[in-house]
């Protein structure tokens, strides 16, 4: 059945030429065999060559977009903590009220003018300024305000253009403690020391803890 679908089946140059081309094909085919086996072991190393980038540029989104996420989690918190800050009271810590006392002391009975708003963060902390006088026996003049226009931002504090050592003294103390003064000068006798105990500044920049 099968010899009777082959073409030149009884005809042995027939047969031989047949033999030849189908040698010939096999050897065409197998050459096919191998090149196709190296086109898909170039196109398999290709692919994980693609996966791998793909993956390597997925992860590094992921990276860059958890970095942003963290860069903007961190400013959003450095937001809230300077709000936090611009929003609590100024005040002077324990160690720092020890070493200007301590400072203050040595020139007990000189005088000192305060002037203290009716603000109610501002008069709290002028209070505090009033203690520290009081508590080194300065001559305390205290002066209360209920507003002021313009208003008064942080603690203006008013010298002579050349003040008395009790003066330096309390400038120098004030400034190591890290209390921000606004220094005016006038022309006044040495021992002039007047203080304005001001609004807080809308930047907080004047809290000192």
């Amino acid at each position: 059945m099968l010899a009777s679908l082959l073409p030149d089946w009884n005809s042995i140059e027939a047969v031989g030429r047949w033999q030849n081309r189908f040698t010939i094909l096999g050897y065409i085919a197998l050459g096919l065999l191998l090149l196709f086996e190296v086109l898909a072991h170039i196109y398999s190393n290709r692919k994980d060559t693609l996966v791998a980038a793909h993956e390597a540029t997925a992860e590094r989104v992921r990276q860059e977009t958890a970095a942003r996420h963290d860069s903007e989690l961190a400013q959003a918190n450095a937001q809230i903590r300077a709000l936090e800050k611009g929003a609590a009271p100024r005040t002077i810590g324990l160690k720092e009220q020890h070493d200007i006392l301590h400072a203050l002391i040595p020139y007990a009975g000189h005088p000192v003018f305060i002037t203290k708003l009716g603000d109610q963060e501002a008069a709290a902390y002028a209070d505090q300024i009033i203690s520290l006088f009081s508590g080194a026996s300065w001559k305390v003049n205290e002066t209360l305000v209920g507003i002021m226009s313009p208003p008064t931002y942080g603690m203006q504090c008013t010298i002579a253009r050349e003040p008395d050592a009790a003066v330096k003294a309390m400038l120098s103390a004030f400034e190591k403690a890290g209390v921000p003064l606004d220094i005016r000068h006038a022309g006044a006798p040495d021992t002039l020391l007047s203080v304005t105990v001001g609004l807080k500044p809308v930047t907080g920049s004047a809290t000192h803890r």
